[in-house]
């Protein structure tokens, strides 16, 4: 069995390697072009020229054979040629590509394409000088918005150069002054990729810059008739909607805390705050309510047992002051027993009675003492109350300085972020708008790509004149600044890779610069990345700079009694971080040093002597402020200062040297509140003594049965004594005369 098997598989096997002779065709069905009859001399111009391929050319030659036409010996391949089906596609497309290499360059084209080139080479040499200087002027007023002046401009295309002599910039809000001009501007370009329609700017120099400076003529530019275009702000992140909430929020707490800590220091304010603060009035009018409700429950009691106890005692009282020795028979003594037994017993029902009533009482008695110590606790408190408002005078509450003005801080931060955020917007808008075409490009590309190949593989490639070149990775977009480097009076700034696709360039834009005066360093860098597949912040920055003149008028941003503006001498430094979805953060330090601190004076003049001495007491702050926003979590904002500790110690040292004749007025006023405390309470206080007054009667009362009840028992005991003896007496007197008589009758 398994030889049989083994002879089948090696059967198989030697039949699937026998393979099928490929079936052929005529040569009939060559395309027209290789059906055709050649000279040696036409067949080496029409179809061996045009080949390139040096396997085309030697397969074309193998089928092409000597033949005699009319006895003239020409070229062709024969009909009765047999070829596969591959090699007569193969024929077909050397066919085509015969057919497609023809002559490249068609003489009547070149002529007219080189008149053109002349006539815009004359014009461009005649004029590139003053069109390019017309456009460089036009571009700069229209940014600007004020005149523009240059001395002169060098093209050389040739030499792919460009040279602006002496530049200068007029500011629109100064006539007179420049907001920068320069010397000179080399820029060398690169003319074969101008020629590609890209502009590749080399390297950029600018020398003999100058900030500020002054102008023999005005800048000013024509007035124009141009109908201002009112365009609604635009607010796709809900920035502007998360400010106007939080910068709402800002000045109310900002007013909120300057009303409440300088209205605090007038007496007038001091003694009616302590009025309608004061709880005593109120709670004595609860606490007598209460109290008469359960005097007039109890009223009556006191004279219900007072009765009963007279009566009691009138009876009881001669029963205990009996004299027993006074008693001398059994009976007297007796009878005084039988009258003591039924005082007891009344005295009894009288002391249960009593006990019902105290017992009853002991309810209401600890709710008036509940409802009493209550009200002692709000007279104190009253009276702490005063206490605390006077000494307010001689030291200064940090509690209430804390965050005095922080709310006016942050205020400005948020009327600050409001103006400058638009010029942070279109920032993030640009350099967004590059990074979302670098990716629509990309997708773009890749769908090209795509379409490429299926279109290759549907349709056969053409063979073209020319030779395999291969090309470095292509980084020039159509707009790039290779570097550019500004230099001049105490400027130095350089910049590269300012390009308009920076996927293209593989790089982001970086720049750096200072500024130095005699008195002041700048320094400032920024970073656009608008790469697709980058992670880091689309925009970068930073700041630093010292010996800044630094002005914050807060009243601007707050409109309340107290609000300081700030001067000074600040060193700033800071960073900034955006994306694409217009989220952003900043990180921010002033330290101002010296600073000066004005206020306008307050309606209250002992605040204001106090406030004015303390804030000019300032000499030096520190800010800080981090500012966050995404359109997910909204705006958040943290400024830190210590503005408010500054002010709270300076505010407490001078507390109780200059409130002296402050806190004597309000003394005055406060003590014509704190002597009507005791009158607030007093009808409440009569009610409780009324109180307690039926409450001590009614335990009096009890106390004055138990007393008798006891001395009726011990008189009791005396009698039963008394009784005791007595009986004694009688029979040993009855055994005596017994013994007498019987004596006697003896006798």
């Amino acid at each position: 069995m398994a030889d049989k098997k083994v002879a089948k598989t090696e059967e198989k096997a030697v039949a699937k390697k026998t393979k099928k002779e490929p079936k052929k065709v005529s040569a009939k069905k060559l395309p027209g072009l290789l059906k055709k009859k050649y000279t040696q001399q036409q067949f080496d111009r029409k179809i061996l020229k045009k080949l390139y391929i040096e396997d085309d050319i030697a397969y074309v030659q193998s089928l092409f054979k000597k033949v005699n036409v009319k006895g003239k010996e020409k070229l062709a391949i024969p009909m009765d040629t047999e070829l596969t089906k591959k090699e007569l596609n193969r024929l077909k497309v050397i066919a085509k590509s015969i057919k497609k290499n023809k002559g490249r360059v068609k003489v009547g084209s070149f002529v007219a394409v080189a008149a053109v080139i002349a006539a815009v080479g004359i014009t461009v040499t005649l004029f590139k000088n003053q069109v390019v200087k017309y456009g460089i002027k036009s571009a700069m007023q229209n940014v600007f918005a004020a005149k523009c002046d240059i001395d002169s401009v060098r093209v050389e295309i040739f030499g792919a150069q460009l040279t602006v002599n002496h530049l200068a910039q007029a500011n629109k809000d100064e006539p007179m002054k420049n907001i920068f001009e320069f010397e000179k501007l080399d820029l060398n370009f690169n003319l074969a990729q101008l020629l590609r329609g890209r502009f590749d700017a080399e390297n950029i120099e600018i020398s003999g810059v100058a900030l500020g400076t002054e102008r023999k003529s005005s800048g000013a530019l024509p007035a124009k008739a141009v109908k201002q275009k009112v365009e609604e702000v635009k607010d796709e992140s809900g920035f502007y909607s998360a400010l106007k909430e939080k910068s709402g929020t800002a000045l109310d707490t900002a007013k909120d805390n300057l009303t409440a800590a300088f209205a605090a220091y007038n007496p007038q304010n001091v003694a009616q705050d302590i009025k309608e603060n004061f709880k005593t009035a109120e709670k004595a009018k609860e606490v007598e309510a209460q109290v008469q409700t359960i005097v007039d429950s109890w009223k009556a009691k006191p004279a219900e047992i007072e009765s009963q106890v007279k009566s009691f005692q009138s009876s009881a009282q001669s029963l205990a002051s009996l004299n027993v020795n006074n008693l001398k028979t059994p009976a007297q003594i007796q009878d005084a027993v039988s009258k003591v037994t039924a005082a007891l017993e009344s005295g009894k029902k009288v002391k249960e009675n009593v006990e019902n009533v105290s017992n009853a009482i002991k309810g209401d008695a600890d709710k008036v003492k509940q409802l009493s110590d209550e009200l002692a606790k709000t007279v104190a408190e009253d009276k702490a109350l005063i206490s605390e408002k006077i000494g307010m005078y001689t030291s200064f509450n940090g509690d209430t300085a804390k965050g005095i003005l922080s709310g006016c801080l942050d205020s400005v931060a948020y009327e600050t972020l409001g103006k400058y955020y638009p010029y942070l917007k279109q920032a993030i808008d640009y350099a967004g708008g590059m990074k979302n075409a670098n990716a629509a490009d990309g997708d773009s590309k890749e769908k090209a790509d795509k379409k490429a190949k299926k279109a290759k593989k549907k349709t056969a490639t053409g063979r073209l004149a020319g030779r395999d070149v291969y090309w470095k990775a292509d980084r020039v977009p159509k707009f790039l600044i290779e570097h550019l480097a500004a230099s001049g009076l105490g400027l130095e700034a350089t910049a590269t890779d300012i390009s308009s696709d920076m996927d293209k360039r593989g790089a982001p834009m970086v720049a750096k610069g200072s500024y130095t005066t005699e008195k002041q360093v700048h320094r400032a860098g920024l970073t656009i990345d608008a790469r697709t597949d980058s992670t880091a912040p689309l925009i970068t920055g930073n700041y630093s700079g010292n010996n800044y003149p630094f002005t914050m008028d807060m009243t601007k941003a707050v409109s309340a009694d107290g609000v300081p503006s700030l001067e000074g001498i600040t060193t700033i430094t800071g960073t900034l971080t955006a994306d694409a979805d217009y989220s952003f953060g900043i990180d921010g330090k002033l330290g101002m040093n010296p600073v000066k601190l004005t206020s306008a004076a307050l309606p209250n003049e002992t605040a204001d002597k106090l406030y004015q001495s303390a804030i000019a007491s300032i000499k030096d702050l520190t800010l800080g402020a981090k500012v966050g926003f995404s359109p997910v979590h909204g705006l958040d904002l943290n400024i830190t200062s210590d503005l408010d500790k500054k002010l709270m110690n300076a505010m407490q040292s001078m507390a109780s040297t200059m409130m002296g004749e402050a806190s004597a007025k309000a003394l005055a006023k406060v003590k014509e509140e704190q002597a009507k405390i005791d009158e607030m309470s007093g009808g409440a206080m009569s009610k409780i003594t009324e109180f307690t007054g039926i409450n001590t009667s009614l335990n009096n009362a009890s106390n004055s049965v138990n007393s008798l009840n006891d001395q009726l028992e011990a008189k009791k005991k005396e009698l039963a004594n008394a009784l005791t003896n007595a009986g004694k007496a009688a029979a040993t007197d009855a055994a005596k005369n017994a013994l007498g008589g019987g004596l006697k009758k003896l006798f």
